[in-house]
Order: C-alpha cells, then sequence, then structure tokens
C-alpha cells in the first residue's frame, strides 16, 4: 500500500452533529498517537495514519489470531520502571497505570516511525510501553478499496470479542440516545481530563474519507498547521526559539505561536526541525480581521511536531 494512498477514515467537526442519529456510539476521544495494525496473510505491520510504518520490534505480532484485517486505533505510551515521569492530572487508567501525556507520549513514539530520512531510534523497552487502544477492525479488502459497507454496530461487536491482551485495549464507549446524553457524557470526560468524545452512527460503514457518520466533540478546539518560520527569542529567550509563524492549507489562517513551549523544547527545537513540518496548536477561538488580512488565532498555544501529518488542515 502506498503511503501516499494510505486509507484513513477521519470524524467531522462538531458543527456537523446534526447528521448523528440517535442512539448513538459515544467514544473517549483517545490522546495519543493514531495507527493502524494491518495483519495480513500472517504478518503484522503498524503504521501510522499517512502510512510510515512504526516499529515495534515484534510487539503486536501475535496480538491476536486474526487474519487479514486493519485494526484502527490511538498508539499510547504506559510508563514503566525507569521511564516514570511527572503526568498531567488525569484519572484513565489501563493495566492500572495512566497514560504519559500526548507531547510527551508521542515524543516516544516519533522515534520508532520510519523515515527516508532519518533513522528510527526507538529501543526496545520503549516500544515495550507501547499500548494500542482500538475502536475499529475492518476487512483488509474493504480497507484497500477504500469503503467496507458492514455497519459500525456489527464491526465494534466483533472487536469486542476479540480475546483481551496486555498490549492492545478497546476505547471505552457507550450508547447515548440523545444529544442531552451526549453533552452530559462530554462534559464528564472534560472534568476527568480527557479531550471530548467521538459520536458515531451504528449504521456507520467504513470510508476513506471524513465521514459525516462520525462527529468529534471536544472543547478547546485544535488545529494542524504549516509551519513557515522560527522567530528567535528576545530577552531571557536570546538565541534560542521564541516562536512559531505558521498558516493553514489555503493560507486563510496565519498566526505566530509562541506558548506551549518549555525551556528544553525552546534550546532544541531548531528550524530544521519545524519550518516545512505540521504543527498542531491549540487554540480557543478565531480571530477574523474586519479588512482583508487572514484570520488569526485567539491563545494559540503549541502541542507538538506531527510527524504522523504532511499536509495541513
Amino acid at each position: 500500500m502506498s503511503k501516499d494512498k494510505f486509507p484513513c477514515m477521519l470524524a467531522q467537526a462538531n458543527k456537523y452533529i446534526d447528521r448523528i442519529t440517535f442512539p448513538a456510539f459515544a467514544q473517549t476521544k483517545m490522546d495519543g498517537l493514531r495507527a493502524n495494525i494491518i495483519i495480513e496473510d500472517g504478518v503484522t505491520k503498524v503504521y501510522s495514519r499517512n502510512g510510515k510504518e512504526i516499529t515495534t520490534f515484534g510487539h503486536f505480532d501475535e496480538m491476536t489470531k486474526l487474519d487479514n484485517v486493519m485494526l484502527d486505533g490511538e498508539l499510547l505510551v504506559l510508563p514503566q520502571k525507569g521511564f516514570e515521569l511527572i503526568q498531567k492530572e488525569r484519572t484513565i487508567k489501563f493495566d492500572g497505570k495512566t497514560p504519559m501525556d500526548r507531547q510527551t507520549g508521542n515524543g516516544i513514539v516519533n522515534k520508532s516511525i520510519v523515515s527516508d530520512k532519518r533513522r528510527t531510534t526507538i529501543t526496545k523497552d520503549e516500544t515495550d510501553m507501547f499500548k494500542i487502544i482500538l475502536w475499529d477492525m475492518v476487512d483488509l479488502k474493504g480497507w484497500k478499496t477504500g469503503h467496507h459497507a458492514e455497519s459500525y454496530d456489527d464491526r465494534f461487536n466483533k472487536l469486542q470479542s476479540v480475546n483481551d491482551d496486555y498490549r492492545f485495549g478497546l476505547v471505552e464507549s457507550k450508547v447515548v440516545n440523545s444529544l442531552d446524553s451526549a453533552m452530559t457524557l462530554f462534559k464528564k470526560k472534560l472534568a476527568e481530563g480527557q479531550e471530548g468524545l467521538i459520536l458515531k452512527n451504528r449504521d456507520m460503514p467504513w470510508e476513506n474519507k471524513r465521514s459525516y457518520h462520525m462527529v468529534k466533540m471536544k472543547d478547546v478546539k485544535e488545529i494542524d498547521l504549516l509551519c513557515t518560520e522560527w522567530v528567535p527569542g528576545l530577552g531571557k529567550n536570546e538565541g534560542i526559539l521564541g516562536a512559531l509563524k505558521c498558516q493553514n492549507k489555503d493560507s486563510t489562517i496565519q498566526v505566530s505561536v509562541g506558548s506551549g513551549f518549555n525551556d528544553e523544547q525552546r534550546n532544541a527545537l531548531k528550524p530544521k526541525d519545524v519550518v516545512g513540518k505540521i504543527i498542531s496548536v491549540k487554540y480557543n477561538d478565531l480571530i477574523k480581521s474586519r479588512d482583508s488580512k487572514p484570520t488569526s488565532l485567539f491563545l494559540p498555544i503549541f502541542v507538538e511536531v506531527r510527524s504522523d501529518k504532511t499536509e495541513a488542515d
């Protein structure tokens, strides 16, 4: 499968919530790195959402007895002895462990992504901390052709029937009967420190596109932008990173992102690490200009460099 044509099903923004038919699935929005496990003719490989192979030292090779399927989910990193780190206040746990925050965990996972420009630097001890949280299982033929008609209800039931394994878990999922019920659950997830929910129609087919059958419910908004310029800092940040100038795909949003970096990142991130790369940015709202200037973002905060993505929103 060419990584340029790597099939991926994405969710729509919450403004399309009227496309959801209740009762519907409400699933916790995971905060890691999107990954697909492809099991074909007995061979298991792991890929990022844009088709880059992820080195796992065989960590998922014997995860299930399935074959010729695509398993869709999110890679998280569960800290083990020697890798204990300060975590955000989050109540969700797997195997009794709180996953590393997204920036720290994805920093480890990014070292495992195979690239033409660099060698992977991940170690087996680090991949032993990988756990994938799954939410879909699709027939491999349907995945390759970009459409699998089987309902999500049936696909998720099949996924639930797979014997559990310490290397994977199922996404927290609940059937909600109304938008009010979904909003109540959404607020509960935010209180727990989660990003929000994904609402899914129960009759949803698998589609290689941004599907109107699946909608994100998020509080703080997030956007993936192209970094166009590395700006040096002033004062205490003189000589190191001050901000990143970024824009969306069609340049209608342009913003300077100067918050969200810790001291280590300001010292470590060089122009070659970010310029021309996709940067995830959290923000509270759009700032629309009264003249013809591009739209900006209110309170933009750097999240991470998206090594799994090559195109801005």
